[in-house]
């Protein structure tokens, strides 16, 4: 029998071939495994976004509670949370007869150390502040009070503000969007509780600073931010204005 040569022999064995039918599957398990890697990513980076979501709500939290236990608010009242409005032509605190920052008849002037609002669960300081480049600071936990608008006693427009949310100053006025006319302020000096009633609730653009201007009335003011966070501007696109009136004078018990 004759002998296939090498060469002969290597022609007649077929050379193996990938079939295109065999390379479809092989990309297609190419991209399956790229799909999952991809998906385990995004699975494990949702993951690290709630543990670091998680950590910051629990750090804010924290801060809270470490400021409420390091300062001392004074003994709270067992007081209501609505008050009634005195009617025209009812006796309530009245105005002397001085034309500029005039005084309540028989009521002393002092400097506002204490806020209670009993609907929102806020019972804090008070920090009094100065406008710094025209701008007042937002105190830390705290309630802050334009310390050049009116004092407790005194004619015209007091007025107070306090953060929205922040990550470690506290959120004093979160809630401040609850209150409704008729809900009950209290402020207090070292000798005396004022009662205020809310009167109106508005929201306002950031731009509208018409409620921070003096007043030939009594009133209280408190605002916060509102809206949505701009970061172009690092602010809030619009503030949250609580408006309210003297109702009563009383010692601090």
């Amino acid at each position: 029998m004759a002998r296939l040569s090498p060469v002969q022999a290597s022609r007649r064995r077929p050379e193996p071939r990938t079939s295109r039918a065999q390379a479809v599957p092989a990309r297609g398990a190419r991209r399956r495994t790229r799909a999952q890697r991809l998906g385990s990513l995004l699975l494990a980076l949702g993951a690290l976004l709630l543990v670091l979501g998680g950590g910051t709500v629990a750090y804010a939290h924290l801060a809270e509670w470490q400021h409420a236990r390091q300062t001392e608010v004074g003994p709270r009242e067992s007081l209501p949370a609505r008050l009634e409005a005195p009617t025209p032509g009812s006796t309530g605190p009245r105005a002397g007869p001085t034309p500029s920052r005039r005084v309540l008849a028989q009521v002393p002037i002092g400097e506002p150390v204490r806020m209670d609002i009993p609907r929102i669960n806020v019972h804090s300081r008070v920090m009094a502040l100065m406008p710094k480049d025209g701008e007042y600071q937002v105190p830390s936990f705290d309630v802050g009070y334009h310390a050049d608008s009116a004092r407790m006693g005194e004619v015209g427009n007091a007025i107070f503000n306090g953060h929205l949310e922040t990550i470690d100053a506290g959120k004093v006025f979160a809630r401040l969007h609850e209150l409704v006319p008729g809900d009950a302020i209290y402020v207090y000096t070292d000798t005396h509780r004022f009662d205020w009633v809310v009167q109106e609730v508005r929201t306002v653009p950031n731009t509208d600073r018409s409620f921070l201007l003096p007043t030939t009335d009594t009133r209280i003011t408190l605002y916060t931010c509102a809206g949505h966070f701009d970061p172009r501007t690092r602010d809030y696109t619009h503030r949250r204005v609580v408006v309210g009136k003297l109702v009563q004078v009383s010692p601090r018990a």
